[in-house]
Order: C-alpha cells, then sequence, then structure tokens
C-alpha cells in the first residue's frame, strides 16, 4: 500500500489523508497497469548479458544497467577518471559501448 499521504500534491496539487479512498484507486491503478505491462513482457524483452570487450551476447557476460550505460559514457566524454566520478562513483562493470 502506499506509505505516504503526500504523493498527490506534486501531481495534483492536493493533500490526502493517508486513508482516503482516492489513494487506494489511484494506487489500484497504477499496480494494475504495471500487471498488465509486465505480462506482456517476454524473453525477447529481457535484457540479455553481453561480453564487455566484444558487446557479443554472452550467458556469461554483464547485462547493461543505467549505471553500465553513464560509465561509459563518461568514458567516451573522457571524464571516467575526473574528481566527480571519483566522488559520484558509480558500481558495475565498464564496456566500450560508444566505441
Amino acid at each position: 500500500m502506499i506509505r505516504s499521504q503526500n504523493r498527490f500534491p506534486g501531481v495534483l496539487g492536493e493533500e490526502l489523508a493517508a486513508d482516503d479512498p482516492e489513494l487506494a484507486r489511484t494506487y489500484q491503478l497504477f499496480y494494475e497497469t504495471w500487471q498488465e505491462g509486465n505480462a506482456k513482457t517476454d524473453e525477447a524483452s529481457l535484457a540479455r548479458p553481453i561480453d564487455p570487450g566484444s558487446l557479443a551476447v554472452d550467458n556469461g557476460g554483464v547485462k547493461i544497467t543505467p549505471e553500465l550505460v553513464h560509465l561509459a559514457l563518461r568514458r567516451v566524454a573522457g571524464v571516467a577518471d575526473s574528481e566527480l566520478s571519483t566522488r559520484y562513483a558509480l558500481p558495475g562493470e565498464t564496456a566500450a559501448l560508444f566505441g
């Protein structure tokens, strides 16, 4: 269930009590929408691991994650070894996604 009563101010500009039926209806709508999309997901649309060197599909490889993409973008931009990249380190391996 929704744990906060303040979900609506940013969306609809109104505050609702935690037990307001509108919150339950909204949660149910979001949940049903998620279920419908999840039911349409099959093996062909799931992330497949790749070899980080060749980028070929490899069941023993790494999955493309937002972190992996961001790390690759940092490398292309020439900031992978910068102070900010160190300060805001990201977990995971790198791959030459962009050459």
